[in-house]
């Protein structure tokens, strides 16, 4: 009996120090468990998916900030079989021509229906490629592929635990405030979602605001203790944290071979 305890002991060793190495592993020397934890699992499955590649030097820099057509590209790449809908065309941008690097993924995932992510001016849309991305960014700019919430007070109550993101009742003055002027990029505009008692009652506020309560109750982007850091340039490392985790989510509810080849 002594001996079955030992060995058990010893197994039970070899197993817990297995689990502590492969959390610990990571491909690039940049990434440790101090300060990426949360971001390893992530981060290996996007460089392993050849989405998110790493430096010659061995380093992944985590923290370096994304631009827009790097996100884009990024999500263009792991949900190779997204296009938009068929029924809004595509867009054509002044800024990415087709001798652009990102031209193919903001041609496919970005329609008429992502108007706040771009600018129009004299007839021209401009996407401003290199603009680093926040936060508020990445809900504006990643294409719903997640389930909505269709409960109003649901809605409701998720958006009102997120102290950051102002939140006003309607009132028309508020539709001057520029969240309508298309001659703007509105990708990383934080403007108050309005409401008319549980409901968002302006387009805007509609699409942010029923995007940032679904990302949040997923676990795909959420805020911190009531946090959530609309106007914080977003990370390589939470780049690939956000798209892994809807990697995930679309795996659970059965839907990821509709978007996703990887």
């Amino acid at each position: 009996m002594k001996k079955l305890v030992i060995i058990m002991f010893l197994l039970s060793s070899l197993i817990a120090g297995s689990t502590a190495a492969s959390a610990k592993g990571s491909t690039f020397k940049d990434v440790t468990q101090n300060k990426h934890s949360w971001a390893i699992e992530s981060i290996e499955f996007m460089s392993k998916k050849g989405i998110i590649k790493g430096y010659q030097n061995g380093t992944f820099k985590p923290d370096n900030s994304v631009t827009k057509a790097e996100f884009i590209t990024m999500f263009s790449q792991l949900f190779n079989k997204y296009i938009t809908n068929d029924d809004m065309p595509t867009r054509k941008f002044k800024d990415v021509p087709s001798s652009h690097w990102a031209y193919s993924s903001t041609s496919k995932a970005l329609s008429q229906f992502t108007y706040s992510t771009y600018a129009i001016k004299k007839g021209n849309n401009y996407f401003y490629p290199d603009n680093k991305l926040t936060r508020i960014g990445v809900v504006n700019l990643l294409p719903v592929l997640y389930d909505e919430i269709d409960d109003s007070q649901e809605v409701y109550d998720i958006l009102h635990t997120m102290k950051d993101i102002p939140k006003r009742e309607y009132s028309d003055e508020h539709l001057k405030d520029g969240r309508f002027n298309y001659e703007v990029d509105g990708t990383n505009k934080v403007y108050p979602l309005l409401f008319e008692g549980l409901e968002l009652s302006d387009d805007h506020s509609a699409l942010v605001g029923s995007s940032l309560a679904a990302l949040q109750k997923k676990g795909i982007m959420t805020a911190n203790e009531g946090l959530f850091n609309p106007r914080k340039t977003i990370t390589r490392a939470e780049a690939a944290t956000i798209l892994h985790r809807l990697y995930l989510d679309l795996q659970a509810d059965g839907t990821l071979k509709k978007y996703s080849s990887k």
